[in-house]
């Protein structure tokens, strides 16, 4: 691999520990990669901070960067993590006092604690054709499809390290030709009409597509696309798909392979896959993050069902100052219920939009999994006289 001169001395530890063992890590996966070169980052994103995933032994490692001198040279922000900021969810003393060192280790390093799975909307978005590093899923396939950023799904320890040399391998999505579309995906006479559909195609394309498709069906707006490709990230490898009206880098589709969805099929995977919505005993609306629209939404059927009848957990950003303004409205600020402990609250079977969470809830936590959109979800979750 080709360094250049800072490169290099980063790597013989002239910027000192961290900036070495830092480099050196970048510079051996991206040789194992059969990388040519680094190239200089503008943001990266880290996951995996959650003391449930990584352990004493995690926490100790980051640790050790900040108590060495590492510094984020970029903007870098944080992913959820595994405990709510206002203890909603119980926390276990010796975990909860481990994440506390563990945020403390990051703001040390000059990390953002903005503990959101969407960076892009809480100061840390990318513009097109920048090189980033981040560690988040359906954050990398936003970055790519919708923003046009260059980003690898990175593992956390390694946008860690990009965050501290600023560079990342030039490898993968770095490369112009690897963001070709080598699948074009059609929909026979339907399009998606709401977020839980347009995730359900979502997780289809996941399963059925490994290379990087072209859609040709035009989504109802942003919140479709976002879960849509959250939902691709979670259920297939996907870090790019090109979606028309969203992706600014939109090519054309050259010998592709064809890859034609009905909305029958569609059907057939929602039943095969999910319970149906009654009997919930939660609604879950946050995976990815929720925006203000969707807040907004929530707020509004709360006032006008006077409530919920059961919880409906909304899962935002920890920067966030939403505060709980009705009957069993829960606001999880700074995790996930996919990262949680979800079992000391004992829910059997929770009903979500998200296609991601449904993904993970079962597999996580053994818990079944109802999907809907946004609006029928809290029309069931409404107090029975405010049903509408």
């Amino acid at each position: 691999m080709h360094l250049t001169r800072e490169e290099e001395r980063m790597l013989d530890g002239e910027y000192g520990e961290a900036v070495r063992k830092a480099m050196e890590l970048i510079v051996s996966i991206g040789e194992a990669l059969g990388a040519e070169r680094l190239v200089p980052i503008t943001s990266a994103h880290v996951s995996g901070i959650s003391v449930s995933n990584i352990g004493a032994e995690g926490v100790e490692l980051i640790e050790w960067f900040a108590r060495h001198g590492g510094r984020a040279r970029v903007r870098a922000t944080v992913n959820p993590m595994g405990f709510d900021l206002d203890g909603v969810i119980p926390r276990d003393p010796r975990e909860w006092s481990l994440q506390e060192r563990l945020l403390r280790a990051l703001s040390a390093m000059g990390f953002h604690l903005t503990l959101t799975c969407a960076p892009y909307e809480h100061g840390n978005r990318p513009g097109l054709g920048e090189h980033i590093a981040w560690a988040e899923s359906s954050a990398v396939i936003y970055a790519n499809s919708v923003l046009g950023a260059r980003s690898n799904r990175e593992g956390g320890i390694v946008a860690l390290a990009a965050a501290i040399t600023g560079r990342i391998y030039e490898w993968g999505m770095h490369l112009d030709e690897e963001r070709n579309p080598r699948v074009r995906v059609t929909l026979r006479g339907w399009r998606p009409r709401d977020e839980a559909e347009a995730g359900l195609l979502g997780a289809l394309l996941g399963l059925r597509v490994r290379e990087v498709p072209l859609l040709e069906a035009r989504l109802p707006g942003l919140e479709e696309a976002r879960s849509l490709l959250a939902a691709a990230a979670a259920w297939g490898s996907h870090a790019l798909i090109h979606l028309e009206g969203h992706t600014p880098e939109r090519r054309a589709c050259v010998k592709c392979e064809k890859v034609e969805v009905d909305r029958a099929e569609l059907t057939a995977f929602h039943e095969e896959h999910f319970d149906d919505i009654e009997g919930s005993d939660a609604v879950f609306i946050g995976c990815p993050h929720v925006t203000i629209d969707v807040m907004r939404l929530v707020e509004a059927y709360a006032e006008k069902c006077g409530g919920f009848r059961i919880p409906v957990l909304v899962a935002a950003p920890g920067v966030c100052k939403l505060r709980p303004s009705a009957q069993n409205l829960v606001i999880l600020r700074g995790t996930c219920p996919v990262v949680a402990r979800l079992e000391s609250l004992g829910f059997d079977k929770i009903a979500t939009n998200s296609l991601k969470a449904a993904f993970y809830l079962p597999r996580r936590h053994g818990i079944r999994v109802a999907v809907a959109d946004a609006k029928t979800l809290l029309r069931y979750a409404c107090n029975p006289r405010s049903r509408a």
